[in-house]
Formats: structure tokens, C-alpha cells, sequence
């Protein structure tokens, strides 16, 4: 389970809430599956579908395909790595990528 927001001054700008059920396929990688709700700026329901893993160099990396109840289709690619400077000063930059595959008037896409 996943939980992503964003608050600014005061209000919530941007609110998510994932629910995802994972399956081991291969070794460092896993199937899932599950529901995406996002809260703000407005209420949209979707089915996920994506795959986690662990790449070359100790890289997590992930890729999520995403199906509104509005039938609009959106993905998300991200990766993350942790750098170890001592034990305890550990770094973890990572990127996310959010991918709209067409318009949605509704959220200004």
C-alpha cells in the first residue's frame, strides 16, 4: 500500500491512495496488480497494473500502467538507488515519471 500528497499552504493540492497485490515472477521482480485512488484535485478510481524490481547496481525501479473509470489510460516509471555513505548516512535520490496518455479535461491533462 502506497500514499502520496501534497500540501500547500494549509490545503491539500494533490492526495493519492494505491492498493497493490504483488506476485514474485522472477528473481528481484514482481507482477502487480490492484486499485489507485486519487483524492485531490479531483476523484478519479483506477485499476493498476505494473512490475517492481531490483536492476544492475542495486537500482529499484518500477513501471505502472493506469486505467481510469473514465476508460483513460496514464503510466508511471520511477527508480530509486541508495547510496551509502556510512551506516548510518544513507542517500536515496530517486525520479518519477507520470505519463498521461491523452487528455483529461477534468484533471487539466
Amino acid at each position: 500500500m502506497e500514499n502520496r500528497g501534497e500540501r500547500v499552504r494549509g490545503a491539500f493540492d494533490n492526495a493519492q491512495l494505491e492498493v497493490l497485490y504483488g506476485r514474485y515472477v522472477k528473481t528481484f521482480w514482481d507482477l502487480q496488480a490492484g486499485f489507485r485512488r486519487d483524492f485531490e484535485p479531483v476523484g478519479v478510481n483506477y485499476l493498476v497494473l505494473g512490475i517492481q524490481g531490483l536492476a544492475p547496481y542495486w537500482c529499484d525501479v518500477g513501471a505502472a500502467g493506469f486505467l481510469s473509470d473514465k476508460r483513460k489510460l496514464g503510466a508511471r516509471t520511477q527508480a530509486a538507488m541508495d547510496l551509502v555513505f556510512t551506516q548510518r548516512l544513507i542517500v536515496r535520490p530517486s525520479v518519477s515519471l507520470d505519463w498521461a496518455l491523452g487528455a483529461d479535461e477534468r484533471r487539466g491533462l
